[in-house]
């Protein structure tokens, strides 16, 4: 048997559990809104000399709807969920991307952030270098002035 003939058959009249109460609620409510529209024809513009054959023509005229109601509520019901899943996919992406965005600035506030650390480290252990020659000028200027020998190293910073 082909592949054609042989697959799993699904209803298109099935519903989504999860759903089961959306579509009994659009589902009644068309309902309900038709028959009450059915009933207040009927009763104005009906020739009906019993309640029974009244009830006979609502019902009737009601129950003609009845699967277009079904099929209507199925579509009106999944489209609604799929954009739901849209919605959701979109909220998602949107959500990666802030988070994206959000690392790339912490990236790049590090990466700063360590910049100026080095460039402060650097300018720092300048001026420090600087004033250990300064010193180290001094004592061997003093020394000189003396008459001293003086044989300390100078700072190698």
């Amino acid at each position: 048997m082909g592949k054609f003939l042989s697959g799993l058959r699904i209803s298109v009249m099935s519903v989504h559990e999860g759903w089961w109460y959306a579509y009994l609620a659009a589902f009644f409510a068309q309902m309900m809104g038709w028959t009450a529209m059915v009933a207040w024809h009927e009763a104005v513009y009906g020739d009906h000399a019993h309640t029974v054959e009244y009830l006979r023509a609502v019902g009737r005229d009601s129950s003609h709807m009845v699967q277009m109601f079904i099929l209507n509520t199925i579509g009106v019901v999944e489209l609604g969920r799929l954009i739901m899943v849209l919605a959701q996919g979109i909220a998602d992406r949107l959500k990666e991307r802030r988070e994206k965005f959000k690392a790339e600035l912490i990236a790049q506030g590090k990466a700063e952030g360590i910049a100026e650390g080095i460039a402060e480290g650097k300018t720092a252990g300048r001026t420090e270098l600087a004033a250990e020659i300064a010193a180290w000028n001094e004592r061997r200027l003093e020394a000189e002035s003396r008459g001293e020998k003086f044989d300390e190293p100078p700072p190698m910073g």
